[in-house]
This record gives C-alpha cells, sequence and structure tokens, in this order.
C-alpha cells in the first residue's frame, strides 16, 4: 500500500485572530503580540514532526511505500479567510494529482483539528476512494466529534500507531474486519463505530530508526530535527493530555538511541553542515542509569558524527539528576534543557497535580539550575498561569520565585504560557464540573471550541478566582512575558529577527518566509552550539 503522512499544521480563523472578541477575554492585547504569533506561527512548523517520521519510518521498514507532506511548508499559512479558500484549492489540487491508497494526517494539537477537517475534505473531493485516517493526542481526544464534523475522515487511531498497525493494514486490505481492530473508530453502513480499546506500549527495542530521507525535500527548513528516546509520562499532571493517549512509559536502549542519533547525523549531513536534534519525549531521561549510559555511548561514538555544528536539546523534571550527569550531559554535545516548573506558588503546584512537598520541590528547582549553568549548558524554564485558584498572592509568589533563580544568566531562559483546558484533560474536567466552578469562585467566559482556532497556551477562557479576572491574568502575562516584571524577555528576542514585527501586517506566511527564518535561526544555533 501507499501511505501519504501528512502534518497539516494550524488553520487560522481571520475573526480569531482580528477580532472582534468577547471584550472580557482581552484577546486584543495577547494577539497582538508579534513575538508570540511568531513562536505559534513559525517556530513550532519548523521544526520536524515526530509522529510522522516515527509511523513514517515504521511503515517503510515494513515494505510500505510512504511519503510525507508538510502543509504549511508546501503551501504556507494563509492568515486571511480569503487565502484560505485559495489554499484548500491547492491542497485538493495537489491531492488530484497524487496516487496513494491512505491519507494519514497528524494531528496532534487543537491548533491543527479545523486544519485536519480541511485536509480530510480536500482528499475526498480529489480521491473519493482514498482511505482518509487520523491519529494524534488530539484526534484522539475527540475522535467521534471530528468524525461527525465531516464524513471525509475514515477512521481515528486513538493510540499510538505502531501495535495495531500490522492488524489496521490487513484489514484495510481486506484480509480482517475493522472491527477486530482495537483502538479505532471507523464508519460502518453510514455510522461510527468504535472498537475495543487496548493499552498496548510501544516496544521501542523493535521500533526502526529515524528515516529523514522521508523528510529529504524539507530538511532546509528545519531549525531542529526532532527525534524521541521514550513514550508516555508517569506523572499525573492536571493541565496534560499524555495520561489520556498512553497509560504506560517506554524507552529505548540508551545503545539504540545513540545509533539512532549517530545514523540521522549522518544522513541529514549530506545536505548540510549543522545539525540540532531536539528530543521530544514527554520525559526526557527518567532514570539517572539510562541517562549515564547513553551520554557515556554518545561520548565514544561522537567521531562518528562528521557535522561541523551538532548538538541536542531536551525536556526533563528537576530534581533526579545529578552533578555527574550534567558533566556526561555536557559532554555528549546537549546544547540546551528545558523544565517544566510550571509554579513557584504550593497552592498551585497542588492545583496542577505537581506534588505537595513544596520544600522539596523548591530545592530541586534550584539545584538542577544550578548545576545546568555550571557545566555551561543552555536551559529554559517554562511557567503556567491562570491555573484554577490563581490569585494575585499565588502570582507574586511565582514571580518572586523567579527572581531567586539566577535569572541574569545569559544561558537561562523563561517561557510563560497561560493555562488551556485541552481536550480528555482533567482541567477540561473541572471547567465543566459546576460544582468545582462554584467551590474555587470561576467565572468561565468561552469554551476551547477548536473550530475557533483559539491558541492554546496563549488564550484565557477563564477567571481562575474571585480575586483575579482575565483582564488581571492577561496584563500579568504580558508583563511577565515583555520584561516589564524583572525578568529578562525571550520574546523580545524573537521581534528582534528581521521580519517578526511585521508578522501580523502579512495576508500569509509563504514557504519562503519559512525558509528565511528556517536559514536565521539555523545561524542562532551555531552560534548556541
Amino acid at each position: 500500500m501507499k501511505f501519504l503522512l501528512v502534518r497539516p499544521g494550524p488553520e487560522i480563523v481571520e475573526k480569531t485572530l482580528f477580532g472582534p472578541w468577547k471584550p472580557q477575554l482581552n484577546l486584543n492585547a495577547l494577539y497582538s503580540q508579534p513575538g508570540e504569533m511568531f513562536r505559534f506561527l513559525c517556530m513550532f512548523q519548523i521544526v520536524s514532526s515526530t509522529p510522522l517520521l516515527a509511523i513514517g519510518s515504521w511503515l517503510k521498514s515494513k515494505g510500505e511505500e510512504v511519503e510525507i507532506l508538510e502543509i504549511p511548508l508546501e503551501f504556507g499559512l494563509p492568515l486571511r479567510e480569503k487565502q484560505n479558500k485559495e489554499r484548500r484549492e491547492k491542497i485538493c489540487e495537489y491531492f488530484r494529482r497524487c496516487d496513494c491508497d491512505v491519507v494519514g494526517i497528524s494531528c496532534t494539537s487543537t491548533f491543527e483539528s479545523l486544519s485536519s477537517v480541511h485536509v480530510a475534505e480536500a482528499v475526498k473531493k480529489a480521491q473519493p476512494d482514498t482511505t482518509v485516517l487520523l491519529g494524534g493526542y488530539q484526534a484522539g481526544a475527540i475522535a467521534e466529534e471530528l468524525m461527525r464534523e465531516t464524513d471525509a475522515i475514515d477512521m481515528v487511531v486513538v493510540s499510538d500507531f505502531e501495535p495495531i498497525a500490522e492488524e489496521l493494514i490487513q484489514a484495510l486490505q481486506g484480509n480482517g474486519a475493522l472491527r477486530d481492530v482495537p483502538n479505532i473508530l471507523y464508519r460502518e453502513n453510514g455510522r461510527i463505530k468504535q472498537t475495543t480499546y487496548e493499552v498496548r506500549p510501544v516496544n521501542l527495542e523493535e521500533t526502526s530508526h529515524y528515516d529523514f530521507s522521508l523528510v529529504k525535500k524539507y530538511l532546509p527548513y528545519y531549525i531542529m530535527y526532532s527525534i524521541e528516546s521514550s513514550r508516555g509520562c508517569p506523572n499525573h499532571c492536571s493541565y496534560c493530555q499524555e495520561k489520556s493517549f498512553r497509560k504506560y512509559y517506554a524507552v529505548k536502549p540508551p545503545e539504540k538511541a545513540v545509533d539512532e542519533l549517530i545514523t540521522a547525523s549522518e544522513y541529514i549531513s549530506s545536505s548540510t553542515r549543522t545539525a540540532f536534534f531536539y528530543y521530544s519525549d514527554p520525559l526526557w531521561g527518567l532514570k539517572r542509569s539510562w541517562v549515564r549510559q547513553f551520554c557515556k555511548t554518545l561520548i565514544e561514538r561522537r567521531d562518528e558524527i562528521s557535522l561541523s555544528h551538532f548538538g541536542w536539546f531536551t525536556c526533563t523534571s528537576v530534581g533526579h539528576l545529578k552533578d555527574k550527569e550534567f558533566e556526561l550531559l555536557k559532554k555528549a554535545g546537549c546544547a540546551n534543557i528545558g523544565y517544566g516548573i510550571e509554579s513557584l506558588s504550593p497552592k498551585m503546584l497542588n492545583v496542577m497535580g505537581r506534588g505537595k512537598d513544596y520544600k522539596k520541590y523548591l530545592e530541586d528547582i534550584h539545584e538542577t539550575v544550578n548545576l545546568t549553568l555550571k557545566h555551561d549548558i543552555q536551559m529554559y524554564v517554562s511557567i503556567m498561569v491562570g491555573m484554577p485558584g490563581e490569585t494575585p498572592e499565588t502570582l507574586k509568589e511565582t514571580l518572586e520565585g523567579l527572581k531567586a533563580l539566577p535569572i541574569e544568566n545569559d544561558l537561562l531562559r523563561v517561557f510563560v504560557f497561560l493555562a488551556y483546558p485541552l481536550p480528555k484533560t482533567l482541567l477540561e474536567h473541572q471547567l465543566q464540573d459546576e460544582e468545582f466552578i462554584k467551590e474555587m469562585g470561576i467565572r468561565v467566559w468561552d469554551t476551547p471550541d477548536w473550530r475557533k482556532g483559539y491558541f492554546p497556551k496563549v488564550t484565557p477562557l477563564f477567571d481562575p478566582s474571585p480575586d483575579m479576572s482575565v483582564e488581571e491574568l492577561t496584563q500579568f502575562y504580558l508583563d511577565l512575558s515583555n520584561g516589564n516584571l524583572g525578568v529578562p524577555s525571550f520574546l523580545k528576542r524573537l521581534e528582534a529577527l528581521k521580519g517578526v514585527k511585521d508578522i501580523l501586517k502579512k495576508d500569509e506566511i509563504t514557504p519562503e518566509d519559512y525558509l528565511k527564518w528556517a536559514k536565521t535561526y539555523q545561524r542562532i544555533l551555531r552560534v548556541i552550539g
């Protein structure tokens, strides 16, 4: 069979991006920030897609014919409805010329829901007999809703693809029944049916290496090459979709992870002398013994990488890596580590499900930050504000906690996000629970309807407490993000890039724009690395 795997990217709803909005939401202040818009519309689109590469590489290793299509990098990203309609026609024309049996669309974010629907409709309009399949976090969370939205979607996979892939392919070839394939929704005689859900962990010891030849034409656009060493997470954070999609934690053997990294580096070196890899694991390096073995193996094999500029980035938790691990990380080429500390308020950490031992957590943060900087590794910490129960006092605690960190160090960055109720999370459930809303004094102003094209993590939809309105929360967020509260601003650094300040004046972001910004970022990364 021939598979075409598609990253749809976002689709911008003009009236959401440019208003008018409900006045209480204060989106005019948020959506007018060029740095924020650049981060969501551009940065996330010029990092290679982990799901497409993982699935495409697996299919190719099984003898299937595979291609990958990056919609924004191929057709641009319209910011106006007129250009949206024109792009849909171009996508439809592309599929008229395309010969494939299955189109798999990676719908991983709320931001990609609307575009996934329209890509599916373009496929069916051009090739009615082609099977359209959706997968990813967001698709799994709202599978039935998406299928009811359009009959262009034939089925949705609500788990990882690889453990059910062989059964699904056999069924698609007529050698089995879809009803016997677990973890899917499909259509039968016009009705939507759901099969039995089974927890099937991916065996990462047996998965194939990421095959970057699948995205050869897009390599010049990428500022980082996404890769993975594990899937799943043992934590239970109230705002995260991970537990709703995966109920297990699986990790590759460290030797295999290193071999994959070296193989990918050598392929990429044929077209560039610079390559930085991003480990997109929900939680990288859970065990210290794994981290040590991974780093030691990579250090031993470092001479096999011929790139002039090589490095890798990852995200992990504070507290479990010690001085020895950081020493090895530096030697192994780790260029940047992200830590989701989320809050420095005991009350808010409890609400988030981040643990109750605040004193120990604070000690872990300071120890981890200091060790990262001691070994001269770039790092960022991410903060989430506006969760249920947030007040001026809890925001003050977080701000004071941030200022107690060595924020004057140029190696340290601070990212700020707004709480957003992603589907199938505890936070979404809480904001639909009348008793919880009443207990916390929350006022909900709007629902996170994916059809409206809200920007996740930069759109406040509710007053988090009687003492904190959306307007007040938005002002704090903007002040902190823009460096007005004594914390250096990452957004200001983004806005310094040529062309970023004019991004909202454009009718569309073109593939040429993405290529231009990718080259700029690649130069920056060479300096960092």
